[in-house]
């Protein structure tokens, strides 16, 4: 059922508001094809359009900064069991590395 909404969704999306960007994109028919979600298969596609790549960032510089995101996100989230830990544990956290 949700698969057979994506593509419908996609098609509408391909046919009615890619095909003629410009003229579609402030239109309310584009606003509620928002919030109805944009299809995986195309939303790379239209968020490129609606915000466009200004900072000419590659493929290649992007995957660098994803992954810098991602272990920092990984950082993040050990601090903060670390400080839950100490709070556990009043003051000491239980397992030092």
């Amino acid at each position: 059922m949700q698969i057979q909404k994506e593509e419908r969704l996609a098609k509408i999306w391909e046919k009615e508001i890619l095909d003629d960007w410009d003229n579609m994109k402030s239109t309310s028919k584009c606003r509620e094809l928002w919030t109805e979600g944009i299809p995986k298969r195309i939303r790379a596609i239209v968020w490129y359009r609606a915000i466009g790549n200004k900072s000419v960032v590659s493929k290649s510089l992007f995957n660098i900064m994803a992954d810098r995101g991602r272990k920092l996100s990984e950082l993040l989230d050990k601090n903060q069991k670390l400080e839950n830990e100490i709070m556990e544990n009043r003051g000491n956290p239980a397992d030092v590395e």
